[in-house]
């Protein structure tokens, strides 16, 4: 939008000065006719008052020129404002760019440091093979609700006959129970 408007402008200057020009030379006619209205007036050939309505005309003639040049100054004026926004244009667009990057490393810095903090450390007690219990595709998985315990044959067979129903599991905080409750997943730790 800004070039159409800066050759419009550009040719509202050279048309501007172009008409200040021809007012100028306007007002050396003007000028020169009330100068020989006025000798004739000295010499008595013509009434005071004709020497009056060129002087009126003459004076016509400068207030245009007067208003012209106002219009071509404000013109001119609009025109440099209209450079420099130009010239602006780019630097807003590099600054605003350097926000986005800048936003963008601090929404990639946040999801790192939230997916950090949702991660559980356990420390194993002892030595063996993890395994995991399945979990169905697409199954939501609550936060905290992935227990993992150590078991050693004696809980696997206590397990299976019911007789440790209650076991806790590390980083989850419940039970049995409410872990499969919570569709969980189990990680089983089995002792080598």
């Amino acid at each position: 939008e800004l070039p159409p408007k800066l050759a419009d402008l550009k040719a509202e200057i050279r048309q501007d000065r172009q008409q200040i020009g021809l007012q100028q030379q306007q007002i050396a006619l003007a000028r020169e006719d009330l100068d020989r209205f006025k000798r004739l007036a000295i010499g008595g050939d013509i009434a005071p008052r004709l020497v009056q309505g060129r002087q009126s005309n003459l004076l016509s003639q400068q207030q245009s020129l007067a208003r012209m040049k106002a219009e071509l100054s404000a013109a001119e004026q609009q025109r440099a404002d209209l450079i420099a926004q130009q010239h602006a244009i780019p630097a807003e667009l590099a600054e605003a760019r350097a926000s986005e990057a800048q936003a963008r490393a601090q929404v990639a810095q946040k999801q790192v440091e939230t997916s950090a903090a949702a991660t559980d450390v356990v420390v194993a007690s002892v030595s063996g093979g993890v395994t995991a219990g399945e979990v169905v595709a697409g199954a939501a998985i609550v936060a905290g609700a992935i227990g993992i315990a150590v078991f050693t044959p004696e809980l696997v067979a206590a397990w299976a006959v019911g007789d440790a129903a209650g076991i806790g599991f590390y980083g989850s905080g419940v039970g049995m129970s409410a872990l499969d409750a919570a569709m969980g997943s189990i990680v089983l730790v089995r002792p080598t």
